[in-house]
């Protein structure tokens, strides 16, 4: 988790899950982190503040790190813009962010193509523009949220989690609410890691 800022318009918000487990994913995190970071700093330079291609130079500069070699990674990318009042989304292999429009209340999905990180030199990327009214929210959040135990099995459905948090924000929980109530509910035996990140239009 990372959340980077350009200047008083732009800022980026990093989320990203190294396969593996453990010490072994958490060593590789600090590469994954200063390719990104580096990857935004020279996209700043360049005035190209576009998230697929700074998930492009990232994936290529990993597919050709031999340290890095078979170290996969998920990555949601998001640019922030104050000024126009506009998120830009891209994902590497990452699950579907999603979109609460305040006005309808109603949660979208929003798809962003992408291979996870490492996987192939080309990774695919493409982005979103998600335009945010008064009230809306956008949300981030990696697969360890979507996962349950049911008879002692592992299962994974994300239209469940879907529908929970929609039901979460009609109840209208604070995003802090929001968070406890998700942890409290998750299954002691599932050990992926569990984080969600909210962006909310005041």
């Amino acid at each position: 988790i990372d959340f980077i800022e350009v200047d008083d318009r732009y800022s980026y918000i990093v989320l990203g899950d190294v396969m593996g487990k453990k010490w072994v994913a958490w060593f590789f995190t600090f590469s994954f982190l200063s390719y990104i970071r580096a990857a935004i700093r020279f996209g700043i330079m360049n005035r190209d503040f576009s998230t697929a291609e700074i998930l492009q130079k990232v994936n290529s500069v990993i597919c050709y790190d031999d340290a890095l070699k078979d170290i996969l990674s998920t990555m949601s990318l998001v640019m922030v813009d104050k000024q126009e009042q506009v998120i830009t989304y891209s994902g590497a292999g990452d699950l579907p962010a999603l979109h609460y429009k305040a006005e309808t209340k109603e949660i979208m999905q929003v798809d962003s193509d992408g291979l996870l990180l490492g996987l192939f030199p080309d990774g695919g990327y493409t982005e979103k523009r998600v335009q945010l009214k008064p009230g809306d929210q956008f949300f981030i959040f990696t697969d360890g949220l979507i996962d349950y135990e049911e008879d002692g099995e592992k299962k994974t459905d994300y239209n469940l989690f879907k529908d929970k948090l929609l039901n979460m924000i009609g109840d209208n929980m604070t995003f802090k609410q929001i968070r406890q109530h998700l942890l409290q509910n998750l299954s002691p035996a599932l050990v992926d890691d569990c984080s969600i990140i909210s962006i909310n239009k005041q």
